[in-house]
């Protein structure tokens, strides 16, 4: 696939932004996202949809490159939520650095184009990094090769880390792992949506609505992974107590979640 971008000149991240998008907004790319959501329809509901990398973009407006940080290379192990490996890609370029991704063979085939768009611009742009994704690999393999990497990082995957993190060193960034108390019907509506979008894209969720309500915060800042807490309830003491105590990332009171979370590498 050869990419139509020209070559970046300058180190202004906001310029990188802008050629991302405009690859990914082409006639070519976007008939060729067409064609592997349709191979990943067979077994997925997810896309990856122009409107969410438009998001995604958005997010990183403000963000500046950081050549500095101490990491060469980077092994992350995911899911394969699209719009992860998407922020990862991104990410590669803004921290400089070259990275692995293995994914739980999710959304394999727009995976697979993502990466190479981004490693097609990076070669236009005569970046020497470069991302290399790899399918549902062993347990045994990845902490064979982790070894080649400065540093491996799980997102959003507890159950590998929990088997991996005794086994090697390795690092835990909790993104698409929610807690839910609910304590009213009244929200139903919205609880199911959102547990929609949880199924469609591969992301955790541990419910706490048979914790007594004067034990939930105390519950949730104790055993959560405190990345997203969403709370349904109609007791407005409670929504104050729990957007004032609890100490996740984002504490979502009553609405959906995904208008307010973003994804971002923490490493």
């Amino acid at each position: 696939m050869e990419s139509k971008i020209s070559i970046e000149t300058n180190d202004n991240f906001l310029n990188f932004l802008i050629l991302v998008l405009s690859e990914f907004e082409s006639k070519k790319i976007q008939e060729d996202l067409d064609k592997v959501k349709k191979i990943d329809s067979n077994h997925y509901t997810k896309k990856l949809e122009i409107e969410s990398l438009r998001s995604i973009i958005k997010s990183y407006k403000d963000e500046k490159r950081d050549k500095e940080n101490s990491i060469e290379k980077l092994l992350v192990l995911t899911p394969g939520n699209p719009d992860v490996v998407f922020s990862l890609c991104i990410e590669c370029y803004r921290l400089d650095l070259d990275m692995e991704i293995v994914i739980e063979d999710f959304c394999l085939a727009q995976n697979m184009l993502v990466v190479e768009v981004f490693n097609n611009i990076f070669e236009n742009m005569k970046f020497k990094r470069r991302i290399k994704l790899l399918n549902n690999i062993p347990d045994k393999d990845i902490i064979h090769e982790s070894i080649k990497f400065d540093k491996t990082v799980v997102v959003g995957n507890s159950n590998l880390y929990s088997r991996l993190e005794n086994e090697m060193k390795i690092s835990f960034y909790p993104y698409g792992i929610f807690e839910i108390y609910s304590d009213t019907e009244e929200f139903d509506e919205l609880k199911e949506k959102i547990y929609s979008i949880l199924d469609e894209n591969m992301f955790e969720v541990e419910e706490y609505d048979d914790v007594v309500k004067e034990k939930v915060i105390d519950n949730l800042n104790k055993t959560s992974y405190k990345f997203c807490t969403l709370i349904l309830s109609k007791d407005k003491e409670f929504e104050k107590k729990a957007k004032e105590s609890l100490n996740a990332k984002y504490v979502i009171v009553n609405k959906n979640p995904f208008k307010e979370i973003k994804f971002k590498l923490e490493i």
